[in-house]
């Protein structure tokens, strides 16, 4: 199998949550108020005697309590949907190519480079909107990561400002023979194209590299330095594709 087809790196992806709005709606209920009335009972005749006339009381009349003007009731305010702006991007085609060619220390200019560059133009990002982001995009840049790495990993004297102390001319079961010297040569990747200071979680990531490692070990010829090398490639293009180098 192609050493290459072994280092890709796998695509992240994002997702956004959207949010609905409600209006509520709010009812006026308006409460009437009978009209009392009254009533007056016949007079009882006592001792056969007819009963006395009763004065009958004039008709009360009920005067309606006046009415209160409406109020106005203000209006629920209109809802106004701000578009927040957006503080995270990816870097477009022109940005990925210089940031791989600053953190290798290989030119941009370098025929391989330039060439694998010209290539993949119209498979890179073309804007900074991760909204757009596709597959085909990762896939893009995880190839031109792997032609920076590979011109990296050729040139002794820039691979090592990467990884200084690992001889690139011993096999694995010299320099990578147990956790302890992979993780050295995994953190000196990490803090070379992603920084020291890196968010997110670092032992994470480790692991993650870790394991890649092992994937790229296994298998192959642990006795050959150029196996060294071909994982070395696979270490540094998964770094290099990540989303720590291309996200603004």
């Amino acid at each position: 199998m192609n050493a290459k087809a072994r280092i890709l790196a796998t695509v992240a992806s994002l997702g956004f949550m959207l949010f609905s709005f409600n209006h509520c709606v709010l009812e006026k209920k308006t409460n009437s108020k009978s009209t009392a009335t009254t009533s007056s009972s016949s007079p009882v005749a006592q001792d056969n005697q007819p009963a006395a006339p009763v004065a009958t009381a004039p008709p009360v009349v009920v005067t309606p309590a006046p009415t209160a003007p409406p109020m106005n009731t203000p209006a629920p305010p209109p809802v106004v949907i701000q578009s927040a702006e957006i503080d995270i991007g990816v870097k477009n085609f022109e940005e990925i190519n210089e940031t791989m060619s600053v953190v290798t220390g290989i030119s941009a200019g370098t025929n391989a480079i330039n060439n694998t560059f010209r290539e993949l133009e119209v498979q890179l990002p073309t804007d900074n909107s991760i909204k757009s982001f596709l597959s085909s995009n990762q896939v893009a840049i995880t190839k031109l990561a792997a032609e920076y790495c590979d011109q990296l990993v050729n040139s002794g004297t820039l691979r090592a400002a990467v990884w200084p102390g690992l001889n690139f001319g011993n096999s694995p079961n010299q320099v990578l023979a147990n956790n302890t010297q992979k993780t050295l040569v995994i953190n000196q990747t990490l803090d070379k194209f992603w920084g020291p200071n890196v968010g997110g979680n670092r032992t994470t990531s480790q692991l993650e590299m870790l394991s890649l490692m092992n994937d790229l070990l296994n298998g192959e010829n642990l006795g050959s330095a150029t196996t060294t090398q071909v994982t070395m490639k696979g270490v540094c293009t998964a770094a290099l594709a990540s989303a720590q180098v291309t996200l603004m």
